[in-house]
């Protein structure tokens, strides 16, 4: 009988035994995931934001990933629900003129203001086959178009 309470109290340090090691193992892990933590966050909160940002293009997505800002080397556009532009700026480096286009559901100009290199300037309308021009003169007054 006093060997069988021996095996038990035996068999108890053992557990006892076993289980320190592993509160101290669970310990050091505990502690040391508190340290990369406090690490990361002193890290990201000392990391340096961004000055600039260069790109060829850039195009702004809405909450459902569509399309509605697309700005590229042609100009900027803001786009409706279906993609489609609907204002678009941009600088003709050809005749070095600068616009700003209303469109219509299709993407077609419907009113257009522009300038030229030479400050000349104009505003369009523009419907089913015809165009018309708002005003005879540009600015600045006195030069006539």
């Amino acid at each position: 009988m006093n060997k069988l309470i021996k095996e038990d109290q035996m068999n108890l340090e053992n557990r006892i035994e076993e289980l320190e090691k592993q509160t101290k193992i669970q310990r050091f892990g505990i502690f040391s995931l508190g340290i990369m933590l406090v690490s990361a966050m002193l890290l990201a909160m000392t990391s340096q934001s961004a000055d600039s940002l260069t790109a060829s293009s850039l195009t702004i997505l809405n909450k459902e990933g569509k399309p509605v800002i697309s700005i590229s080397d042609e100009g900027l556009a803001f786009l409706d629900a279906k993609g489609i532009a609907r204002i678009a700026m941009g600088v003709n480096l050809e005749d070095k003129s600068v616009g700003l286009a209303f469109m219509d559901n299709n993407s077609a100009p419907r009113v257009a203001i522009g300038t030229n290199e030479a400050g000349e300037a104009g505003i369009i309308l523009i419907a089913a086959g015809m165009r018309e021009i708002m005003s005879g003169s540009t600015w600045p007054a006195g030069k006539k178009q």
